[in-house]
């Protein structure tokens, strides 16, 4: 048992990058016997002095662990090492491997499929968080047979309390690290600091924008939600702003930025999907229309 009175739990983690180690100290520091392996092997030495074992080769890894995160530079990579574990004659007949490797759909797709005749229990996942998040608040959603799930699912909970499972479809879990950490999250703050360049050019520094940015992030949260039951319903109706307004706001913005020497890519993009929305009959609705819009081809 460990200090919280659960069992004990043998983990295995591949990849010891800073996500990587950040996932394998929290198991630790949860109180479960840990192995870990990284093809630099003087990168697991912190984590030895914490208590975790370092086994020379990856099967050595899945053959000690119940359980094995592997986080690694990309699916090819993650791919190469599973062949390898399988070419292996002593690699564990049964064993589980969870993926929270950054991919997209369609490799988490392939790898199921390519993992399916060996035998190997297979969870994909996504991190929607940075690793100084991992074992605290950290968003960790994955994907795969829920029976397997439920298996590990106390064990899985140390990676942060947002851990949770998302369905059986697994290439879920990338589609909503693509959408939200990556079409979503990084985007708005590559937008904040071409909010900053901008300011910067008439001498205002970044921390004047700070307050009135938080403002309109907590309005933000409102509208997310507004726009996603518009979404749900078809019904872009609005008393508010429509496509219209925010299309002549966005083209004079776009035309000042550019006019002070700066690109204005992001405002260049989203004023593109606003004329969009317009041409296809959305002006008087809700800028949620945009989803209509990019969405015509596949009925979504």
């Amino acid at each position: 048992m460990n200090g919280k009175g659960e069992r004990m739990a043998r983990i295995g983690v591949l990849g010891l990058g800073l996500m990587g180690s950040a996932i394998a100290e929290a198991f630790l520091v949860a109180g479960h016997s840990v192995t870990v392996w990284n093809r630099t092997a003087s990168k697991a030495e912190r984590l030895v002095e914490l208590g975790a074992s370092a086994a020379g080769t990856p099967t050595e890894v899945l053959a000690e662990s119940e359980l094995t995160v592997i986080v690694l530079s990309d699916y090819r990579s993650v791919r190469d090492v599973l062949d390898e574990i399988n070419r292996d004659s002593r690699r564990p007949e049964a064993t589980t491997v969870l993926n929270l490797t950054t991919g997209d759909a369609a490799a988490a797709i392939e790898l199921q499929s390519h993992l399916a005749p060996t035998g190997i229990k297979y969870l994909d996942g996504a991190i929607l968080a940075y690793p100084k998040a991992i074992g605290a608040d950290a968003d960790v959603v994955i994907t795969g047979p829920e029976t397997v799930w439920d298996a590990h699912r106390p064990v899985l909970m140390s990676l942060g309390s947002g851990t949770a499972f998302v369905g059986e479809q697994i290439e879920h879990a990338n589609v909503i690290d693509t959408s939200i950490t990556g079409s979503f999250f990084c985007v708005a703050m590559g937008a904040f600091y071409e909010a900053t360049a901008y300011a910067a050019r008439s001498g205002m520094t970044a921390d004047k924008l700070v307050p009135y940015a938080l403002r309109w992030t907590d309005q933000l949260r409102t509208e997310i939600e507004n726009g996603a039951r518009e979404i749900v319903s078809g019904d872009y109706t609005t008393d508010q702003a429509a496509v219209v307004t925010y299309e002549k706001a966005i083209a004079m913005i776009t035309e000042s930025i550019q006019h002070s020497g700066q690109p204005a890519h992001l405002n260049a993009a989203l004023l593109e999907n606003l004329r969009a929305a317009m041409a296809a009959g959305h002006g008087r609705d809700s800028l949620a229309a945009i989803h209509a819009t990019l969405t015509r081809d596949v009925g979504a």
